[in-house]
């Protein structure tokens, strides 16, 4: 899929091992008191290095069940998805808005929780293997950073906690204001 677009004689892929997961999403919890959970409803994106030039880290998507109810929204690019069953979408993961909204309605012909498969790879220019390593490693802290961050405050019962996801909200909230 994306050694169709970066050819193996000028681009390196790696895979970025500390991102990969199997992610099972939980029921909605928009309608509740502020959470880190929030931001998936709102336009975001989910890295922090779109300015570094030269590399992108992909996020690939591959539906594990039968998923009607949850939709991950494109807006810049006018595509919506359901990632069902052996689906895969890719997108840029510090450059790519989007965000997930759940249709109720087909919550009868879905599996009960999606699952999706995260497979992330970084890609760049083999001249510049360095920026690639270093943007690798970068991501993975990022990560895992930020996932603590929102396993914080996904059910803030303290003032620190909630300040955490009213900070995580805020902050997603501004930069989609900025980037688009």
């Amino acid at each position: 899929m994306l050694r169709s677009l970066f050819s193996t004689r000028h681009y390196s892929m790696d895979t970025v091992e500390g991102m990969n997961e199997i992610y099972i999403s939980g029921p909605s919890r928009k309608d509740e008191a502020v959470n880190s959970d929030h931001v998936f409803y709102s336009r975001h994106v989910d890295g922090t290095f779109a300015l570094v030039p030269f590399v992108s880290v992909y996020r690939c998507i591959v539906g594990m069940d039968k998923n009607l109810q949850t939709t991950t929204h494109f807006p810049l690019a006018n595509i919506n998805v359901n990632a069902c069953e052996g689906d895969v979408t890719a997108f840029d993961f510090s450059r790519e808005v989007h965000y997930v909204s759940r249709d109720e309605s087909k919550k009868e012909a879905s599996d009960k929780f999606p699952v999706v498969l995260k497979l992330h790879y970084c890609i760049y220019p083999r001249v510049l293997a360095s920026i690639g390593w270093l943007m690798n490693f970068l991501n993975v802290y990022y990560h895992v950073y930020s996932r603590a961050l929102f396993l914080k405050s996904i059910n803030p019962t303290s003032l620190y906690e909630q300040f955490v996801a009213w900070n995580i909200n805020f902050q997603t909230n501004l930069f989609d204001r900025i980037e688009t």
